[in-house]
């Protein structure tokens, strides 16, 4: 016998919940509005380990259960319980994204707890020593050498110093603005924001200006002040 679906069965909450995540997660990631690194650090925890497990299923269909075997799974596999952690805080906002567009009623993340996800153990930061930096930084050639002087007296980001350009060091008041940061993404650099979002001035020691002075006096003139060949330098190249 020929059944055919009424107009009744076809409703809109149904179209909604048989949404899949893969279009859930393509409107949450188009409202963020991030550092360049931060997106594709979402971009990649969506692509290798949320959207091959969750992306084909409708969003209704995903249960709590669902999601602690996801978990489990990933563990198993063996990714470290950092990234579990962070592809599960990636996913928690994307099914609520979903709540908001009344694809489901309720979060099934909403019954995990912090305990339902993997610890890891608590990492001893390494610092160098004044005198081992100091000991480091002369023993490279510059703009290296140069480079480890200045970051460490000034305490700045790797992204915040590789972004500076000539324009933003006074060296008659011994101070340096910070209002760039340069981040590497997919190989390609991108300009942007220091990551508190706020710029900032600050002062040179006068060791570090007679530094500078005759190092900026010994380069080639260039736009930015610490370049490899001409450009910025770059975290790992």
């Amino acid at each position: 016998k020929h059944t055919s679906l009424s107009a009744d069965t076809i409703t809109p909450e149904r179209v909604a919940r048989i949404r899949k995540l893969n279009d859930i997660a393509a409107d949450w990631l188009a409202t963020k509005v991030k550092r360049a690194r931060t997106l594709d650090g979402y971009e990649s925890l969506l692509r290798n380990h949320i959207l091959p497990y969750f992306g084909a299923r409708p969003v209704g269909a995903i249960t709590t259960i669902d999601i602690r075997k996801w978990l489990a799974d990933m563990q198993r596999k063996g990714c470290a319980p950092g990234t579990v952690r962070n592809a599960y805080r990636v996913l928690k906002p994307v099914l609520d994204a979903a709540v908001e567009l009344r694809c489901i009623s309720a979060n099934p993340c909403g019954p995990l707890r912090r305990d339902d996800l993997p610890r890891s153990g608590r990492q001893e930061m390494l610092f160098l020593r004044a005198e081992e930096a100091t000991a480091l930084a002369d023993a490279m050639p510059a703009p290296f050498g140069v480079f480890v002087h200045f970051a460490t007296q000034t305490g700045m980001r790797f992204g915040e110093v590789a972004a500076l350009r000539m324009s933003n060091v006074d060296l008659l008041h011994g101070k340096v603005k910070v209002c760039e940061s340069l981040s590497e993404v997919r190989g390609q650099l991108i300009t942007e924001r220091p990551k508190n979002g706020d710029e900032r001035t600050i002062r040179l020691s006068p060791f570090m200006v007679r530094m500078l002075r005759a190092y900026v006096e010994a380069e080639q003139p260039h736009d930015y002040l610490f370049t490899k060949d001409g450009a910025p330098l770059r975290r790992y190249r």
